[in-house]
Parts: structure tokens; sequence; C-alpha cells
């Protein structure tokens, strides 16, 4: 099923704006990078974590050319261990198959259950934006801040 036109539904009901941008499909921001590149904007990359009992899931946001220590990330949501969640937890808590996970996931989270931890910061430049994939044929360019706000509910304090 093409993830697409609901992303787009929810980000026209919440009022957010965005570019789409169609390339060829990729399944990792490395390989997605060249894409990316000539976007002015923070290229971001989305991690979906799991701690070790399975019963909390966290959506990371990071700069693309950040690495996230998982052990300071632990003490920084107050949880136990972190591991990478698998393709069938992903699908069940987001509905996003590997290679498309970013914040729009969180539209069918229905529960909220899932943790955002953002660690992404946008710089200031003529049209702020930040760069989220939401399938992995495209990228999907929105405002700067949009996101954040409509997802501040879930958010971990950093």
């Amino acid at each position: 099923m093409d993830p697409a036109p609901a992303v787009y539904a929810a980000l026209d009901a919440l009022g957010i704006s965005y570019e789409r941008h169609e390339h060829p499909a990729v399944f990792t921001a490395a390989d997605a990078s060249q894409f990316w590149d000539p976007i002015p904007g923070v290229q971001c990359k989305n991690l979906f974590l799991r701690n070790k009992k399975g019963d909390r899931h966290y959506l990371v946001v990071v700069e693309i050319g950040k690495r996230v220590d998982l052990k300071d990330l632990v003490r920084t949501v107050a949880d136990d261990r972190l591991s990478f969640g698998s393709a069938e937890r992903l699908m069940a808590e987001l509905g996003l198959t590997p290679g498309s996970v970013s914040p729009f996931g969180l539209i069918n989270d229905a529960e909220a259950s899932c943790f955002v931890v953002q660690r992404c910061v946008v710089r200031q430049t003529l049209a702020p934006s930040d760069i989220v994939r939401c399938i992995d044929d495209a990228i999907v360019v929105v405002i700067a801040g949009h996101v954040r706000e409509k997802t501040a509910q879930r958010d971990v304090r950093i």
C-alpha cells in the first residue's frame, strides 16, 4: 500500500506546507544523500528504536551526519537498553517498512505510544526546512518546526 496519499492528506489537514521531490527508490540515508544535497534544509535520518522489554518505542530524528550513542540515549530517555525495532514491530507501531522511517509514521500511531526524540537542529537559511523521507522513492520537505509543533506532546525533553 502506498503511504503517500495518507501522508499528504494528513499534512494538508494539519496545515503543514510541504514539497515532494521524487527519486529512484533508496533504502538508506547514505543512498538518499545524493538526492538530498541539492535541496536546502537540514537533512535528517530517522531511527525506530525499542526498549529492552519491548513495551516502549522511540522515533529518533537526528541530523544525517550525527551518530546516535544508544547508551547516552538510554540515559536521556531514562529507559533500559535500547535497540532497533524489527520490521514487524515497525509495521505494527507506525505502519512503516524499513527504509521509510519518518515522523510521518506517527499518523498511523493512533494510540500515541511512540515517543519522539528530536536531535535535529534547524539552521538559519533563506527558506528553513527539514528534509524528511516518508517513502523510499521520495523526499518530503516540510517547513521547519511544523512537524515538531504537531508532535510536541510525544517529545522527550533533551
